[in-house]
């Protein structure tokens, strides 16, 4: 049997009285869990949990769901609302006319596989509709363990952020880089070109994917301004060689109408972004 091994990071910096309505921000990725609680809507965050998983754990993404609301208690808390970004490769990108749940469905089956055990959902962004199909145990997990709980694509969200939001405004490619997966989109005059959810061992991999796919919609790396998230610090050495072919590489900054307290402050920006503006999105 395989060794279980994770590892946490926590903020937690005000004390919360038992009649605060509080509100939870979730992701969920296939190596990492993060969660965020929030006063005043989702607007306010004083609390951070981001847990890492060994990449060869034995446990179902269900049971490191568990264990993760577990370990931060989570369970025993009420929030007033939940929200959920669960990021898979189980989605499809459809024209609007073919965008019903029936011809979404079908499509899943089509070009991922069998849907059995899986619920199926869908949102609108921009002029696309986003099927994806999630395991019906993860819901169930989340259910059970929240009342209010809206579940979504981080794909949907982060597509809804990327036209949308203003760190955006300049960019024609964003980089959503996690552990082990990653998340790239392009556009070009407002209309989506390309996403894709990608599994990646070493920074060669982004990097040969970022550009691969640059190649074949016809940017030029040196005239592309590219947008960074995720949580590795922008002088480390893979963003330096990373600028060396895209020199407009910028993080996203999370700010208003979001406000982070004390400690969660002096996070870089580009830190826990989909977490931190996902409420943002109206999908």
């Amino acid at each position: 049997m395989l060794t279980e091994s994770y590892q946490i990071r926590h903020f937690t910096v005000h004390q919360f009285q038992a009649s605060d309505k509080i509100s939870l921000s979730l992701l969920i990725a296939p190596h990492a869990m993060m969660y965020s609680v929030s006063l005043s809507g989702f607007s306010e965050v004083f609390e951070l949990g981001h847990m890492e998983f060994n990449i060869n754990s034995a446990m179902s993404e269900e049971e490191r769901l568990e264990f993760f609301i577990r370990n931060f208690l989570l369970h025993q808390r009420v929030f007033e609302k939940v929200l959920v970004s669960v990021l898979n490769a189980e989605f499809a990108l459809l024209p609007l006319a073919f965008g019903n749940e029936n011809d979404v469905k079908d499509y899943l089956r089509f070009s991922t596989g069998e849907t059995n055990g899986k619920q199926v959902f869908s949102h609108k962004v921009g002029d696309l509709r986003f099927g994806y199909a999630l395991n019906a145990e993860l819901c169930r997990v989340l259910e059970k363990n929240f009342n209010a709980v809206f579940i979504r694509h981080a794909g949907a969200v982060n597509l809804s952020l990327f036209f949308n939001h203003r760190s955006f405004s300049n960019s024609q490619a964003a980089l959503f880089l996690g552990e082990h997966v990653m998340e790239l989109a392009l556009k070009k005059n407002e209309k989506l070109l390309y996403y894709n959810v990608l599994k990646w061992s070493a920074h060669e991999d982004v990097l040969y994917y970022l550009l691969f796919a640059l190649e074949q919609f016809g940017f030029d790396p040196a005239q592309t301004s590219l947008a960074l998230i995720g949580e590795m610090p922008l002088d480390a050495e893979f963003v330096k060689t990373l600028k060396k072919y895209i020199k407009t590489t910028v993080g996203a900054v999370t700010g208003e109408p979001v406000k982070l307290h004390k400690e969660l402050a002096q996070l870089p920006g580009h830190y826990y972004f989909t977490l931190f503006n996902q409420h943002t999105c109206e999908l």
